[in-house]
């Protein structure tokens, strides 16, 4: 008798490990599938945020680029502007002044439209370097007619006096702000930043 509970134990234990074998097989073997599935559908969608981001960074490095571009001649044209006209005649400083107005409108024709690629706090920046530039422009201009009237009063003079030192202030102003743009479009290029 003790040799027939003996024979049932082993055999149930047998039989036991065998299905719960069985069973764990199957269970691993489902939840591997289930993991399978889940990490493929995230393969995919990575696949498809990297192709989105790839054409979007493409699309931005290309619209900084040109709105860069466009925006150094827009300063090169002013920076010829302010040194070349006191010096220039009447038909020079007309392609001076139409070489600048040329250079201002360009850029705008390409920023306006583009600036939907370019983050806030880059587009804030170009806005301040750009009033500082058509606010230094403003200022010289001024400067120069004051200039053209002649002799003028003490209070001309004193308004002369603070529109040349306006325009040298807004002139150390462009430089500190066109790098930190810089700065602010290699970053949003991915470039490393600098200590």
């Amino acid at each position: 008798m003790f040799s027939t509970i003996l024979a049932a134990i082993i055999t149930a234990l047998i039989t036991g490990l065998g299905s719960s074998g069985l069973l764990t097989w199957y269970l691993q073997a489902r939840i591997k599938h289930k993991y399978e599935a889940a990490i493929k559908k995230l393969e995919s969608e990575l696949e498809q945020q990297n192709f989105r981001h790839s054409t979007v960074f493409v699309k931005t490095e290309e619209n900084i680029s040109l709105i860069y571009e466009k925006l150094l001649k827009v300063l090169d044209a002013l920076e010829d502007y302010t040194k070349i006209m006191k010096d220039a005649d009447k038909p020079q400083a007309l392609a001076q002044i139409k070489i600048l107005n040329d250079a201002i409108t360009d850029f705008y024709k390409i920023y306006h439209p583009k600036k939907i690629y370019v983050r806030k706090k880059t587009r804030n920046q170009i806005n301040d370097l750009m009033n500082t530039a058509i606010s230094l422009l403003r200022a010289y201009n001024m400067g120069e007619q004051l200039r053209a009237c002649g002799d003028l009063t003490p209070a001309g003079q004193e308004q002369l006096h603070k529109l040349d030192a306006k325009f040298d202030m807004l002139q150390s102003k462009v430089s500190p702000l066109l790098l930190s743009l810089e700065d602010e479009f290699q970053e949003v290029l991915g470039f490393p930043k600098e200590n």
